[in-house]
């Protein structure tokens, strides 16, 4: 088997579960709620070359906290929702919660919200399914216009990453 590491170089299992379950964070900021998922080694030919975001969100951040922070981080075209844990509950897509806030008054109806409140699901995949399979299942979402979104979980449902219909192509 070949592996590959993503990033500086890839954890023991003795540091891993040592570690924080934030591997990065967008700015070392009071209130930033946006982080990045880093050091994840995986086997080439699964799913996980595939992934093209890395960002995520505490089920308990509010809404307005992530809209500020998504408008600094432009590349993060949709955001997945975790515990503290980093097991995904959910994804939030950038243009459908921007969206929302846009509607009358959803900025303000919106502020005391929490994340949770406005996520949705989507497909999940372990991050050892063979990327040939998850091409041939996800073949027709490749031929919609729409952009559509799937997850990596590890063997414990903690969030690895995520791509798109676009990265299949």
């Amino acid at each position: 088997m070949e592996w590959e590491t993503l990033n500086i170089e890839t954890l023991s299992p003795e540091e891993e579960e040592a570690a924080s379950p934030i591997q990065d964070t967008l700015i070392n900021q009071e209130g930033t709620v946006l982080h990045r998922v880093g050091n994840i080694a995986y086997q080439k030919g699964t799913v996980y070359q595939l992934v093209s975001n890395q960002w995520f969100v505490f089920e308990d951040a509010k809404v307005i906290d992530l809209a500020d922070d998504l408008s600094r981080v432009e590349s993060a075209y949709a955001v997945s929702v975790t515990d503290k844990e980093r097991r995904l509950l959910g994804v939030i897509k950038r243009k459908e919660f921007f969206d929302l806030l846009g509607h009358p008054f959803g900025r303000d109806l919106l502020s005391r919200a929490t994340i949770d409140s406005v996520m949705e699901k989507i497909p999940v995949f372990p991050i050892t399914e063979n990327i040939f399979t998850v091409a041939d299942e996800l073949e027709s979402a490749c031929l919609k216009q729409d952009e559509s979104y799937y997850t990596v979980v590890d063997d414990r449902g903690r969030f690895c990453g995520m791509f798109s219909s676009k990265d299949l192509l």
